[in-house]
């Protein structure tokens, strides 16, 4: 028969292990800060400066990272909120992004205009790996 100390040990492990994968398996999200230019909201690893200029790369990758849960055709599981993971520019109308929720990783392929900064157009969203 078990004990009740060993009952609140047992609780307190299981309460303990749970607290770090929670914190393990929390989404590392790239933030966007207002008071800085969009060149520089891009991380470095992103920027494929012979595609584009890299102000364009910053407000693209600003808008979809404000957006990417509206565009996307497949919706945020388990309470998840999408963050975007890669970015690979292919030309000036055209970009392959990586995003996920922590609990499921897609891959879409968007085409797009750049007006300006402000004005950024989706015109097509297309996952192509699940």
């Amino acid at each position: 028969m078990i004990k009740k100390n060993q009952l609140l040990i047992i609780g307190g492990a299981i309460i303990i292990i749970v607290a770090i994968i929670i914190s393990i398996s929390k989404p590392k999200n790239i933030a966007v800060e207002d008071d800085i230019s969009p060149e520089e909201n891009i991380p470095e690893e992103y920027v494929a400066e012979e595609v584009m200029d890299v102000e364009k790369q910053g407000a693209v990758f600003e808008y979809l990272q404000k957006n990417i849960s509206q565009l996307s055709p497949e919706k945020e599981v388990l309470g998840g909120t999408f963050y975007i993971t890669s970015i690979d520019f292919i030309n000036e109308n055209s970009l392959i992004v990586g995003y996920e929720d922590g609990h499921i990783a897609l891959t879409a392929e968007v085409e797009y205009n750049y007006i300006d900064a402000d004005n950024i157009i989706i015109n097509n969203f297309n996952i192509i790996n699940k």
